[in-house]
């Protein structure tokens, strides 16, 4: 969304807002046999499955849970219920945990979830972001691609933080 569009949906008055939003923004069609839901908190095993070994957390799966209980998600899946593809949001609001199962990475199955998941943001009012790495051109091209604003100073960097130890 380019800032302009951000400018008029904080302006629109909040009975329009949904209406209006849904204009400024490009939202991918679900194909048949396909449909979007939240992620339901028994899905945390099937998170903690896709994202073991990649990310080190004790009890992963209970993190899963609730993230999953306590903020939005999107997720796609086919007609027998099989997960095809998720998004999360964390708890500062940002779009995470982002997955399309490796068989199915050469559909639309990211632009699908990609634009669910900011309209559920943008009906209550907030607006959608992420933070990836500066130097993932790939990532940031299809951010692009999908209507999302490259800042690039907004990206973010963990450090270790030690107190200093007080020599006495």
């Amino acid at each position: 969304m380019s800032c302009a569009q951000r400018k008029r949906i904080e302006v629109l008055p909040a009975e329009t807002r949904c209406d209006q939003l849904a204009k400024t923004v490009r939202f991918y069609r679900v194909t048949d046999g396909l449909h979007l839901s939240k992620l339901p908190a028994d899905e945390a095993a099937t998170l903690r499955k896709d994202w073991e070994g990649k990310r080190y957390r004790e009890n992963l799966e209970e993190h899963f849970r609730a993230v999953i209980e306590q903020f939005d998600s999107s997720c796609l899946r086919d007609e027998r219920g099989d997960l095809l593809a998720y998004a999360c949001l964390q708890f500062n609001g940002s779009i995470a945990m982002f997955c399309v199962k490796a068989e199915h990475r050469d559909k639309d199955y990211f632009k699908i979830v990609l634009s669910d998941l900011p309209l559920t943001r943008l009906r209550k009012g907030e607006v959608s972001y992420g933070f990836i790495p500066t130097n993932d051109s790939d990532l940031v091209d299809q951010m692009r691609s999908s209507d999302f604003v490259w800042v690039p100073t907004g990206d973010m960097v963990w450090r270790l933080c030690e107190p200093l130890k007080v020599n006495r």
